[in-house]
């Protein structure tokens, strides 16, 4: 065990000055800390390292980036949901909320809607899963 002076904080006063935001870091561990932020953030945007923009500048890319991500994303989505008959697009939808946030309709729900049985309701989702699941021949 250690001993302990009087100008030096216990191990449980340090970790509770941290937990409480109190604690005194040397600025250079600071400054090194948000550096090492900041060149990755400028690398997640395929930026140089020594990009030399503002903050606002930053999340305006930030922003762009974000979008065409999402557009890109739902390009692949309904590129995948191509082979599937409206039908099926409407039911997968509306059992797996694909395009709305929220929680899943029954089947029961699903087949009041679109005037069909439970039964056939399960079968048209089970119909367009296996023709995502099946690879398609080229």
């Amino acid at each position: 065990m250690t001993e302990q002076t009087e100008n030096q904080p216990s191990e449980s006063d340090r970790l509770l000055r941290v937990i409480y935001g109190k604690a005194e870091f040397p600025s250079e561990e600071i400054e090194a800390h948000n550096r090492g932020l900041r060149k990755a953030a400028l690398r997640s945007l395929g930026l140089p390292e020594d990009s030399d923009i503002t903050p606002d500048e930053f999340v305006a890319l930030a922003s762009q980036e974000m979008i065409a991500r999402r557009e890109r994303l739902r390009a692949k989505f309904e590129e995948k949901l191509a082979p599937l008959t409206p039908r099926e697009r409407l039911v997968l939808d509306l059992r797996y909320n694909l395009t709305t946030p929220g929680k899943g309709q029954t089947l029961e729900e699903i087949g009041k809607q679109i005037q069909r049985s439970e039964t056939t309701v399960r079968r048209v989702i089970n119909t367009a899963l296996t023709k995502l699941r099946t690879p398609k021949s080229q």
